[in-house]
């Protein structure tokens, strides 16, 4: 549970020599002085000794040195960071022994440490911010949802179009006409009109008969006239007229209107069996979607109801903080929603949540706290037992130290 307890820093930035060492009762040190006289590199040295690396940019000597020195006392630890010419990093135990690979022995000490309150809720502003806030959290409680977010996404993405398509065949159902009288399959209409085709080969061959009688008529009666040059004709005639007669009382004359009837009935019939047969696929397939979209939504909710019970169970800096992907919520509340006193306390508590070795936070915008705001920060790091190094324009009461032209004024 480490702390600061002496920071010496020289040719960092802005600074020529300076050396705090904060009050032990004290949870804020603030550090005043007004604008480019070194506030900022007091912040600087704390994260260019601890953090190192990618928090150090190139240029961080004092323009007109060759190299800058920090040395911080953690009590546990002392650190020495050169900065420039000569650079290196030393880390002794409090018994005076040197720490083999001292940065991974502050990297495991520090975490977090440069993490910023004001900054986190800040990043509420703007939605991009929102969003990232969300994933601070997320990180900080360990909680990884991509997996089920890309799986809940292609299920909601394979739900909207079935849903899509069940919408279309509902909307094709409701369109469509239904014939309850009609059979269920089809009239074969090649059988009505094979019958119809006989039927008017039949009525041919009797009206063909019936002129052939005719014929014969006409005939006789000109045998009549002449008949006694034409008996034995006449006879002849009159015998093939009774054989004529005989064949034609065996033919009998079909109706056709009807079979013509039937063949307009069975093409009416056909179409409505076929719209009733293609509107039954449909509603099956309505049914299918529906049941398909049904167990879609049910596969939703195990997942949300997966992911709801591991941010029930994660370990949150505060009672009712919580995340989704589009940021913080606390009651919830969008974090940027609520009240500014409730931001600083949620993100004071994500700092403290964030820095459990080394309870250290650097506030470099602490101009923008309020006397309420700066009483709550001290409330709740004096709880906590952190230490607050804050950057404050002014030269107030509420000072610890004051930096002037890179050196702390006594």
């Amino acid at each position: 549970m480490a702390k600061i307890i002496a920071l010496r820093a020289r040719n960092v930035k802005r600074l020529s020599a300076v050396e705090i060492i904060p009050p032990a009762d004290e949870s804020v040190v603030v550090i005043g002085g007004e604008n480019a006289q070194g506030k900022t590199s007091v912040l600087d040295s704390i994260m260019y000794a601890l953090a190192g690396g990618k928090s150090i940019p190139d240029d961080v000597v004092k323009h007109g040195e060759k190299k800058a020195t920090i040395e911080i006392d953690l009590g546990e630890f002392k650190i020495t960071r050169v900065l420039g010419k000569g650079a290196r990093l030393e880390v002794k135990a409090a018994d005076g022994e040197k720490v083999n690979s001292p940065q991974q022995v502050l990297d495991k000490l520090a975490g977090k440490l440069t993490f910023d309150p004001l900054h986190f809720q800040r990043l509420s502003e703007t939605t991009p911010g929102r969003r990232e806030q969300a994933l601070i959290l997320r990180e900080l409680v360990g909680l990884d949802f991509s997996g089920y977010d890309k799986k809940r996404q292609i299920l909601f993405d394979q739900r909207t179009e079935v849903n899509r398509d069940l919408k279309r065949a509902q909307g094709t159902l409701e369109t469509m006409a239904f014939f309850p009288q009609a059979p269920k399959e089809a009239i074969r209409v090649t059988d009505v009109a094979a019958e119809l085709q006989k039927a008017a080969q039949h009525n041919a061959e009797a009206l063909k008969l019936s002129r052939g009688l005719g014929n014969l008529e006409t005939t006789i009666e000109t045998i009549k006239k002449n008949i006694e040059q034409q008996q034995s004709e006449l006879e002849r005639v009159i015998a093939e007229k009774m054989k004529l007669q005989a064949q034609a009382r065996s033919f009998k004359q079909i109706d056709t209107e009807a079979l013509n009837k039937k063949l307009e009935e069975a093409q009416e019939i056909n179409e409505h069996v076929a719209k009733n047969k293609q509107r039954n696929e449909l509603n099956k397939l309505s049914s299918e979607l529906e049941k398909k979209s049904e167990l879609l939504t049910e596969t939703i909710e195990e997942l949300d109801g997966e992911k709801e019970k591991k941010l029930a169970e994660a370990d949150m800096p505060v009672e009712g903080l919580t995340f989704s992907e589009e940021g913080v919520l606390f009651n919830g509340v969008p974090f940027h929603n609520c009240s500014s006193a409730e931001q600083l306390k949620l993100s004071c508590a994500m700092s403290i949540k964030m820095n459990p070795e080394l309870k250290v936070m650097l506030i470099r915008d602490g101009s923008l706290l309020d006397d309420n705001s700066l009483a709550t920060l001290r409330e709740m790091a004096g709880k906590s037992d952190h230490q607050v190094w804050l950057e404050r324009v002014g030269k107030g009461e509420e000072c610890t130290v004051i930096i002037e032209d890179g050196s702390v004024v006594q």
